[in-house]
């Protein structure tokens, strides 16, 4: 995490020497997570300086990882009114705000975020959660669909460090080259496919041992760049409707639970 701390005017003895030691001593703590600490520090150069974004950012960051939410909203507002434009305050009081419960602010503020980051997928998935338990299911699902195609769009040229990109399994593997294989004799995908199916083959006959994971395996780098633009990757898309809640089962968790079924897996065992 690299920050620059900006500089502000010191109401007391305390210099802007003083202030930048102070603010980096508490990222010291907050980085070791010594939350109580790096809040004093953070305290300390709000008493010299109380309109310093750096502090008022960080002690809000602080204030979510103690799950001590409405002081982190407290902190985040305070930084947005000494800084309106300053980003990153909008998305951490997005996630304040939602684990109060105030979902509609969270929403506006997570769309806040965007315009800074609009290929940022994971606001664009907080966005989505947010929506959904406010009940806006299609804004929803347009949100999830933006951040579907944001981190799993086609054709990359290389493999992301991302556990969703970068390892595999035996079972997945299996998985994937019987999906290739159906979309091929549906004639859902074109025959340049087959060509992946033999590459996937081949590290299925070929898997490397994990000493740490007998169960998953890093993508040898030899083989990276031709997983690149399949691997996880949006290969054949079918919409599909909206599914009717059935009786004693609300529609909304029978679509989060298909969610998951479809989803690439984090956990590859």
């Amino acid at each position: 995490m690299v920050i620059n701390f900006s500089q502000g005017s010191s109401s007391t003895p305390l210099d802007e020497a003083g202030i930048q030691e102070l603010l980096e001593e508490g990222l010291s703590y907050h980085q070791n997570d010594h939350l109580d600490q790096a809040i004093a520090c953070y305290k300390r150069v709000l008493d010299a300086d109380p309109k310093n974004v750096d502090a008022l950012y960080l002690a809000g960051g602080a204030y979510i990882m103690r799950e001590n939410y409405l002081e982190a909203v407290i902190y985040l507002s305070r930084t947005l009114q000494a800084e309106p434009e300053f980003a990153p305050a909008f998305g951490l009081l997005g996630n304040a705000q939602k684990n109060l419960g105030d979902v509609k602010n969270a929403a506006v503020n997570y769309r806040k975020a965007l315009e800074f980051e609009p290929d940022n997928f994971d606001l664009w998935n907080q966005l989505g959660n947010a929506l959904r338990l406010g009940g806006d299911i299609t804004g929803a699902q347009e949100a999830y669909a933006t951040k579907s195609n944001l981190k799993y769009k086609s054709g990359e040229t290389a493999l992301s460090d991302d556990v969703d990109f970068s390892f595999i399994s035996k079972s997945k593997l299996r998985h994937d080259i019987e999906q290739f294989r159906y979309l091929l004799e549906q004639n859902k995908i074109d025959a340049r496919y087959e060509n992946t199916v033999e590459i996937y083959t081949k590290l299925l006959k070929n898997f490397p041992v994990n000493p740490e994971d007998p169960h998953a395996s890093p993508i040898p780098e030899s083989m990276r760049s031709s997983f690149a633009p399949t691997y996880n990757r949006h290969v054949y898309f079918r919409d599909t409707p909206a599914i009717v809640a059935m009786p004693g089962i609300p529609g909304m968790g029978l679509f989060m639970a298909l969610c998951c079924l479809i989803s690439p897996a984090r956990n590859l065992r």
